[in-house]
């Protein structure tokens, strides 16, 4: 209480102090002499100077210093600093000031106030707080005005060649113009998923780092944030164009000089080549493959830090939480509400040709083997070189629909950008029209028949694609793009009725699975089935249990001895995990994954529902959106229905559980809640429950009543 009395008394003396400095130097025409810096004036540096003047006596009127002043926490001495700096910094932007320039300025700014009041309140121990803050903010300017000074150096150095590039700053700067109500900066990119940011500050030395991510844009934006944030002391470059990126690479070959600095290609390419010297980052989106390379995955943001960061940009909770809501948290409809008009071109095949655009849409992505093209003719009704020859106006420019690229000698076509297209061409696909009836029935065959792989013998079904008469006729790069559109019509824009045809649509195809080799053959293309309709899903594995039709051989088939073999059964396990993140479905998926277990399967790698077990009922770390009070009525529900889990729930108990807890598997699209975090006082309910079961169920077991006295000593 008494902290929070000082920090406030701490906003009234300063704003009165700031205010009182601010209008003498505003009436003497002085402010330019706060931020002299290499012998040039604010006011004459920056576009609208007096209106900054105006706009920052604002800021600083005692109604907003008032208001930041109550914002300010009572742990931290420094929040009512960190909530000026934020203000002023947001106001630079709009006035399009580079972020270190801007820095430059604030430092002036925190100086002009700290000597003010210093006079009006030189109190030991506000004292001891101005010392602290000046030699802060003294050795943050020395390193701005270092940091300016080299990406200006490199940056005129390579401009000379003429090669665009353009900094961090810049591509901040670039954004905020682009965004209103509110706009944006890369604060708001900030990334919640620490596991990525240790594997990206591990591999920041490396010459070439791959970044994979939902959105490639958005992803961009996000390493850009944590590349401030890492503040490695290396000039930062985006390079937007093909031909710039090559004139880049020829000038670092001819002075080696220009090297050591951080480069991220933004652009479409079919091969895009590392230049020496540097640290080049190649992001890309779900859509796009880096091939043959290893990839740092950067997990879709939580939707509530994308509403906190949409509140720190100066929108309201409400409105923060309904825009999150309506966007899914995805970042291209999410832009779209607030991009600034004259930005908002619609590109050229949004009202392009109907009946070529929207099957094309539909596939996804393609290849060029026989079957794919069948396909595509079949749906587009015209030949596949005319095709190609169509689309062609639809793969330029900074927005296209398509891009092409070479993987292991053979060509694919894909979207560039799912959210994009069907964000713009959704209410083009109408269900129930010719079109859409020619793709389902397209669906339904191709998906249904079984990859001729699985006539091989088991031992040569790994390497049978290469063998006479195991090659597949439509390729798995169709398959994928054709059953992702599910997913996107069904759920994309929220429509009710879109999602009772992908029901009724996945559960007519889940009734043509009858065979082992068919629960093989849509193994890979499980997880997007269960994301598309999870209701057909549950429908079709709970009707497996009493008819069965190979889902289990697929599990048991290995019979724990094929250790590098392909162990399809994984792709099973990792959708059914997605419904643990629905609150819907979760209890569901909890029962199928206890019913498995009883089937005592020996398997080859630690992927089991054994371990899936293990992490839904941890006690000490929780992974879904169960409550530690539904994971109790479970396990005494799954003890009363005879499920052997004795062993599961007794290694829950203190000192027993030494696994590593993962994260399942989650939907990319569909709505997923946060897991609920596990408390002090959840554990301890966790353990009591869980030892009372177990000494409920000992089943005159003499092993079980030794493990738990060994346990209680």
């Amino acid at each position: 209480m008494i902290e929070e009395k000082v920090v406030e008394k701490t906003g009234e003396i300063v704003l009165g102090a700031a205010i009182n400095k601010l209008n003498a130097y505003k009436n003497k025409k002085e402010w330019s002499k706060l931020f002299i810096d290499a012998g040039e004036f604010f006011l004459q540096q920056v576009e609208g100077g007096d209106n900054i003047v105006e706009d920052m006596s604002n800021l600083l009127s005692r109604e907003n210093m008032k208001e930041l002043a109550k914002k300010t926490d009572e742990g931290s001495r420094y929040l009512l600093k960190d909530a000026l700096h934020r203000e002023m910094r947001s106001l630079m932007l709009r006035y399009e000031i580079a972020a270190q320039e801007a820095e430059l300025y604030i430092s002036h700014f925190m100086t002009v106030i700290m000597h003010e009041l210093e006079k009006e309140a030189p109190t030991v121990y506000q004292k001891a707080y101005l010392g602290e803050w000046r030699e802060q903010e003294e050795k943050q300017l020395a390193e701005i005005k270092k940091s300016i000074n080299l990406v200006n150096t490199q940056l005129r150095e390579i401009q000379s060649r003429k090669v665009e590039v353009y900094s961090l700053d810049q591509q901040e700067i670039e954004l905020a113009k682009q965004t209103a109500n509110p706009s944006l900066n890369l604060s708001f990119f900030e990334i919640d998923d620490e596991v990525f940011k240790e594997a990206f500050e591990e591999r920041i030395g490396d010459e070439c780092i791959y970044v994979s991510g939902q959105c490639k844009e958005e992803t961009i934006y996000c390493v850009l944030n944590e590349l401030r944030r890492l503040n490695t002391g290396k000039v930062i470059f985006v390079v937007r164009k093909e031909e710039d990126w090559q004139n880049l690479r020829q000038a670092n070959e001819e002075n080696t000089e220009l090297g050591g600095k951080i480069l991220i290609p933004w652009f479409n390419a079919e091969q895009i080549y590392a230049i020496p010297n540097n640290t080049n980052i190649f992001v890309y989106g779900e859509e796009e493959y880096c091939v043959g390379k290893k990839s740092i995955k950067v997990r879709k943001r939580k939707r509530s830090t994308i509403a906190k960061k949409l509140e720190e940009v100066g929108v309201t909770h409400e409105v923060a939480y309904a825009m999150v809501e309506d966007t899914h948290g995805l970042y291209v409809p999410l832009k779209k509400k607030i991009i600034r008009g004259k930005y908002n071109i619609v590109p050229n095949w949004v009202d392009g040709e109907e009946n070529l655009i929207i099957p094309l849409l539909l596939c996804g992505q393609w290849t060029e083997a026989e079957g794919d093209q069948v396909v595509l003719e079949q749906l587009c009704g015209r030949k596949y070189e005319q095709i190609i020859e169509d689309i062609k106006p639809y793969m330029k420019g900074e927005e296209p629909l398509f891009i092409r690229f070479k993987i292991h000698g053979g060509v694919v076509y894909h979207l560039a950008s799912v959210e994009n297209a069907w964000d713009y061409l959704d209410n083009k696909v109408v269900i129930g029209d010719k079109r859409w009836t020619s793709y389902v029935n397209c669906v339904l065959e191709i998906i249904s028949e079984p990859d001729p792989v699985f006539n091989f013998p088991q031992e040569q079904q790994d390497y049978a694609g290469l063998l006479p008469g195991g090659k597949p006729f439509w390729t798995g790069t169709l398959k994928e793009g054709l059953l992702r559109s599910f997913i996107m019509k069904a759920y994309y824009k929220k429509d009710v009725n879109s999602q009772k045809e992908i029901d009724r649509v996945v559960e007519k195809l889940l009734t043509e699975i009858k065979t082992l080799n068919q629960w093989l053959s849509i193994a890979k293309y499980f997880s997007i089935l269960c994301e598309a309709s999870p209701k057909a899903v549950i429908r079709r594995l709970d009707d497996e249990w009493t008819n069965a039709t190979g889902l289990v051989e697929v599990f048991s088939r290995d019979k724990g001895d094929r250790l590098f073999g392909t162990n399809y059964y994984t792709h099973f396990i990792w959708g059914i995990e997605q419904f643990l993140s629905q609150k819907e479905y979760a209890a569901w998926a909890v029962r199928w994954f206890l019913k498995m277990h009883d089937l005592k399967i020996k398997y080859a790698i630690s992927n089991s529902p054994k371990e899936t077990l293990k992490q839904i009922f941890c006690a000490w770390c929780n992974v879904t959106v169960l409550s530690q009070e539904d994971k109790n009525f479970l396990a005494k529900e799954a003890f009363d229905n005879g499920h052997d889990i004795w062993e599961l729930i007794y290694d829950e108990l203190p000192g027993r559980n030494s696994h590593m807890v993962g994260s399942p598997s989650k939907p990319r699209y569909r709505t997923t809640e946060e897991p609920i975090i596990a408390t002090y006082a959840d554990l301890r309910c966790a353990y009591k429950e869980y030892l009372l079961l177990c000494l409920k169920h000992m089943d005159f077991d003499s092993e079980r009543w030794i493990k738990i006295i060994k346990a209680a000593n």
